[in-house]
């Protein structure tokens, strides 16, 4: 089961309707996954615990000492599109 942090700026409403749209998605594609989400500052600090990261395109510079971990980064265009999010998820090999 994978592990999903949700990320954005203040960590209250965006990243709530990431989370929720990330739990629709995945469910649809068949992925199984526990997620959580906060603001980028505490993102930061937990995202090492994680597989994915979502934040939207302009803060993944946030997460540049991840670059070699095992933690996904992926910045999104739009935050709402569940199209974005499983072309993400098959660029990154969690979906065929």
């Amino acid at each position: 089961m994978l592990k999903v942090l949700v990320a954005c700026g203040n960590g209250m409403g965006t990243s709530m309707l990431i989370k929720m749209k990330a739990e629709t998605t995945f469910k649809k594609v068949g992925l199984e996954a526990t997620f959580e989400h906060g603001a980028v500052g505490e993102a930061v600090s937990m995202a090492g615990s994680f597989d994915i990261v979502f934040c939207p395109m302009n803060l993944v510079n946030q997460f540049d000492g991840f670059k070699n971990d095992s933690v996904k980064i992926i910045g999104m265009k739009n935050v709402l599109s569940e199209e974005e999010m499983v072309e993400k998820l098959r660029e990154n090999g969690y979906i065929k």
